[in-house]
């Protein structure tokens, strides 16, 4: 036993942990800062809902995604790996020719710093600076802004380009949320003009107020939707659910259409012709289907040289023959606008144009009376 009959064991952890509270340089010492009280985060009861919000990251696409290893290099490990992007947010840039040794996942500390600060506010909010130049500030949604955009500039990209030298990740990427979000970088038509919708200007941290907010009553349908699953909409209970929290401050009767994955707010117009008025979401997913389809019916996929199979999918050429810009500029919006993944939500009226702009240079004849103004 040690001092006042404290177990041995505890005694000579706090002996040792008050010892190195005197050593200079280790940031533990009285007048350091931040005060870091454990028990906000480790508690029993704590006031930071570590463990309740780890459910979530963990289904979500940032734990299970899998790309560290192989993303990590060529600039990737930016937004691929935790150590990557730590780095970049303190740094300002990347080591593109460099790698990590052992590369994790995006994780807590990804976006939270709370073992240096005292607290789990975000690693930073700094207004981002997007690959065409325009600098955007989302509020809290800034820190999601620095990974979650086109890797390029349209103009660098749309080019006219031999068929075989295409690949399937060619384009804007895989997360170029931000870009659609503000109504930019896809491929706008020369003699047309381009909108935006309202939600730059009304909705304050943005993608964390839509993707984040816990669905209304309770504290989630299930860990994949809401919160740290980053999901407005999953599989709960076997059946598709959306989350509309985030949204009701502005949308306040928003709900789910039945037996979708699709908000009930119902589109202006038939955008995809095909006689009905249905949800927005549906509506979009309609034109994207015009390009490539399951049926193997679509534009993309009908080409003198397809760029898609019957099944839909990325279908590699064999031939070096170039590929016109046209082509290239329709190929590019149409992957920027399926790889937002909310299907128009982001900017309705900017995603809708894009689209119909993109299917009249497929075909001249297209109906494009319903195209926003």
């Amino acid at each position: 036993m040690g001092a006042r009959g404290m177990p041995l064991r505890t005694f000579v952890v706090l002996a040792v942990l008050a010892s190195l509270a005197l050593l200079p340089g280790l940031g533990w010492a009285q007048s350091a800062k931040p005060a870091i009280n454990c028990m906000e985060c480790h508690g029993s009861v704590p006031k930071y809902p570590i463990l309740g919000a780890r459910l979530g990251y963990d289904v979500s696409v940032h734990k299970t995604g899998g790309n560290s290893r192989y993303s990590n290099g060529g600039g990737c490990q930016k937004c691929h790996t935790n150590e990557g992007f730590i780095d970049y947010i303190a740094t300002g840039k990347v080591d593109d020719k460099a790698f990590i040794a052992y590369p994790s996942q995006p994780g807590c500390f990804t976006c939270h710093a709370p073992h240096e600060r005292g607290d789990m506010s975000l690693r930073t909010v700094a207004p981002v600076k997007l690959s065409t130049g325009v600098i955007v500030d989302l509020g809290k949604g800034n820190l999601c802004a620095n990974c979650h955009q086109a890797r390029t500039p349209v103009a660098a990209t749309v080019v006219a380009t031999p068929a075989n030298k295409i690949s399937a990740p060619w384009g804007a990427h895989h997360g170029p949320e931000v870009d659609i979000f503000e109504g930019t970088n896809a491929f706008q038509f020369p003699g047309k003009t381009y909108g935006t919708g309202a939600h730059t200007k009304v909705v304050i941290d943005a993608c964390v107020q839509c993707h984040l907010t816990q669905p209304e009553a309770r504290y989630g349908f299930s860990p994949s939707v809401g919160g740290h699953s980053f999901n407005v909409a999953g599989d709960v209970h076997e059946a598709p659910k959306v989350n509309p929290a985030g949204c009701l401050s502005c949308h306040k009767d928003m709900g789910q259409a039945p037996g979708t994955e699709y908000f009930d707010i119902a589109a202006p117009a038939d955008y995809d012709l095909d006689g009905k008025v249905e949800p927005f979401q549906a509506e979009v997913q309609g034109l994207l289907d015009k390009f490539v389809n399951a049926n193997g019916s679509g534009y993309l996929q009908k080409l003198p040289i397809p760029m898609y199979d019957a099944a839909g999918n990325w279908l590699p050429a064999k031939v070096d023959t170039v590929r016109p810009i046209n082509e290239m500029a329709v190929l590019y919006n149409y992957k920027i606008v399926l790889e937002d993944k909310s299907r128009g939500v982001h900017n309705p009226t900017y995603v809708v144009q894009v689209l119909y702009d993109s299917l009249q240079v497929l075909n001249p004849k297209f109906d494009v009376s319903k195209r926003p103004r």
